[in-house]
């Protein structure tokens, strides 16, 4: 399947540190919707939905790429596994009260309408039900902008946001352990000295048909030189180096929300 620049492929060595950052999310999930019915909105490739359907009695992947929609159904769809739909999260194609939990993880900075989305997923949660989110930090999202990303939000920013839609809204963060943190150094500042040649701003000015494919191929190339600079490094990262916390939440990597719907 093509790599967008956003869309995590676990089979592309470079990005196995943002990949078990994802994973370690959908651990904390999984362990929280057993016997349950979950939509995924924004599955991606399919290996979230994969390892929450070990948990849960049936689980809907939803993307809004029919690429990504019909590659997870090849690879992971069968007769114990999740179903997958292509998909609008500012229209979700399902009644209310359908799901016990919603998972919606690094898809809100995309969205031009989050309170849209979030009034649709509190009408497709049954009452009582959980959405589980996450979207980057933008204190921490990096040194220049992400052509692919809409808006990015501070702790407090999310927060405000989420209670427009839900009474009762839990702050989370996914940190980074101390070699986790060494790896970011390192690529932050590779992706530093590249935006001070951008001298004249073009990453603001061209379209995203341009930056995004920029985008991807240089996240590749940094990522790989990064990881040469220490060699067999990043193998040894697992999920366990990207700790969930309620503590120092403005100091995360990623902005983690637990909303309930009102029973």
């Amino acid at each position: 399947m093509r790599f967008t620049g956003e869309r995590i492929l676990p089979d592309i060595p470079e990005l196995r540190a943002t990949f078990l950052q994802s994973l370690a999310v959908y651990e904390f999930a999984a362990a929280r919707v057993d016997g349950e019915v979950v939509l995924d909105c924004g599955a991606g490739e399919g290996y979230g939905p994969a390892l929450l359907a070990e948990h849960a009695s049936f689980v809907v992947g939803l993307d809004y790429s029919m690429e990504a929609a019909s590659y997870a159904r090849s690879k992971y769809a069968d007769a114990d596994g999740p179903g997958f739909l292509q998909g609008d999260a500012s229209s979700l194609p399902f009644v209310d009260d359908s799901f016990d939990t919603l998972c919606c993880f690094q898809v809100l900075e995309h969205l031009d309408d989050a309170p849209g989305f979030l009034f649709e997923a509190r009408r497709v949660l049954k009452p009582g039900g959980e959405l589980i989110l996450t979207t980057p930090n933008r204190l921490w999202a990096g040194t220049g902008p992400n052509p692919h990303h809409v808006l990015e939000y501070s702790a407090d920013e999310l927060q405000e946001v989420m209670e427009i839609v839900f009474p009762d809204v839990e702050m989370f963060g996914v940190s980074g352990s101390h070699r986790v943190m060494q790896y970011r150094a390192r690529n932050r500042k590779i992706v530093g000295r590249l935006m001070k040649l951008d001298f004249l701003g073009l990453r603001y000015r061209l379209p995203e048909r341009i930056t995004g494919p920029i985008h991807a191929t240089m996240t590749r190339v940094i990522r790989r030189f990064v990881g040469r600079q220490q060699p067999g490094e990043i193998d040894q990262f697992t999920t366990a180096d990207y700790p969930i916390s309620d503590e120092q939440v403005e100091r995360s990597i990623d902005l983690l929300v637990i909303a309930r719907s009102a029973d």
